[in-house]
């Protein structure tokens, strides 16, 4: 589920920059389903690239599940490894 929604994300916000859609409520819409469940998923698109490469790889953190990634993501990547205790763990 976790690589699904990530790879929905930047599938999701390449149409966003491509113009196919203007906004997340028109991009929402036309998968009929909510905009807040949009912007959830488009989030993912905001994580650090070491944490998406460990996704990748079927390393990802124990605390990254869809619950906690779909709450606010911080900006700052180091803020989002210690989030997911990942300050101190090396990749």
């Amino acid at each position: 589920p976790l690589l699904t929604a990530l790879a929905r994300a930047h599938r999701w916000q390449r149409l966003m920059e491509d113009g196919t859609f203007s906004s997340l409520t028109e991009l929402a819409d036309s998968l009929g389903v909510q905009r807040t469940y949009v912007a959830r998923v488009m989030n993912l698109t905001g994580l650090a690239p070491d944490i998406v490469e460990r996704m990748l790889a079927g390393n990802e953190p124990d605390g990254a599940t869809l619950r906690v990634l779909h709450e606010e993501i911080p900006v700052d990547w180091a803020e989002q490894e210690r989030r997911l205790n990942l300050a101190s763990v090396a990749g």
